[in-house]
């Protein structure tokens, strides 16, 4: 956790120093989607 927390505040130290804002968004998460009926051939199969 030590390392963890020491490049938290160097970002930190960067964010200031670079006036800049790092969005932390690891924790989001990714959308799902659902499979389509295929539709690249009437049956729907290829061949």
């Amino acid at each position: 956790m030590r390392d963890y927390e020491a490049s938290a505040e160097y970002i930190k130290n960067q964010q200031k120093h670079h006036n800049i804002i790092v969005v932390d968004d690891r924790q989001r998460r990714l959308p799902t989607f659902t499979a389509e009926q295929d539709t690249a051939t009437p049956e729907g199969v290829a061949e």
